[in-house]
């Protein structure tokens, strides 16, 4: 939860992670108005964009060959599909725009366990 008056109107996400080819990492937002009384876990989840390190692979070779991933809030979740616009959402209890708590889910995938992702770190920063 974010601290008062600091509402956010998007998010970014940098992820350290060995991704070797044939794998891929899905990040996903829950992300909650302060004025939504919804239940939180009731609200849906919404995938992010990679937008930094798109074709980016580790080497197989080397597990330790962590590379760096930045993951955005997409613009079709913002108001009017702008990028510059807040992050936007209907609940049951109506449409807002903006959050004051969010949670980050990160999925790890890969076709076998022989050859699955890794993540070494994560740090996000909620904008205004």
């Amino acid at each position: 939860e974010l601290a008062e008056d600091l509402d956010a109107e998007d998010f970014q996400l940098t992820v350290s992670a060995y991704r070797p080819a044939g794998t891929d990492i899905k990040i996903y937002i829950k992300a909650q108005n302060g004025y939504d009384f919804d239940e939180f876990d009731n609200l849906a989840w919404s995938e992010m964009e990679l937008f930094e390190g798109v074709g980016a692979y580790s080497t197989v070779a080397n597990i330790n060959d962590y590379r760096e991933f930045k993951f955005k809030i997409k613009d079709s979740d913002k108001t009017g599909g702008l990028q510059s616009s807040p992050f936007a959402y209907t609940s049951q209890g109506g449409a807002f725009e903006g959050f004051k708590r969010f949670q980050i889910r990160i999925d790890m995938l890969s076709p076998n366990i022989h050859n699955a992702p890794t993540l070494k770190d994560y740090r996000g920063i909620a904008l205004t």
